[in-house]
């Protein structure tokens, strides 16, 4: 009888531990709520799998620039006044925009923009954002590689 009270126990104790527990998209979505200031930004750019272009960015000192992640899954990405609204769904690493309206749009549907990005670090203060989109043009192939720098 003390065996099964024991692994009944050990059970229990097992399954309160695990329910507990938030997943992994839940703890990303709550590290990274907040309102994130751009610091820098970096952009390659490949055409036919050859580099064509790089650029960096690091003129954003005077914090117009920022992601701004709401608990209740909707943000803003604004740079110099100008910016769009959207919806954001975190699975694990991955972070998904959605519904994105630019403000001087006046139609009625969702603004087609990148809207895929990687969490490659955060931490309570830095944030770091990757993308990469690749489309054809006419014969070519091209691929943009992306990295936001952001800090609280």
């Amino acid at each position: 009888m003390r065996k099964i009270y024991s692994m009944l126990v050990i059970g229990l104790l097992v399954i309160g531990a695990t329910s507990c527990k938030k997943d992994k998209s839940e703890k990303s979505k709550e590290k990274i709520e907040g309102k994130w200031f751009v610091t820098k930004t970096s952009l390659i750019l490949y055409k036919n799998d050859k580099q064509a272009t790089q650029s960096e960015d690091t003129d954003f000192g005077d914090k117009t620039a920022f992601i701004q992640f709401n608990s209740n899954a909707t943000g803003r990405i604004e740079d110099t006044g100008h910016g769009y609204n959207f919806n954001y769904n975190v699975n694990g690493s991955d972070i998904q925009l959605t519904n994105q309206k630019f403000d001087d749009n006046a139609n009625t549907g969702s603004d087609q923009i990148p809207s895929s990005f990687t969490i490659t670090r955060v931490t309570s203060t830095e944030l770091v954002l990757h993308s990469e989109i690749s489309y054809k043009i006419l014969n070519d192939n091209y691929r943009s590689v992306q990295d936001i720098y952001l800090n609280k």
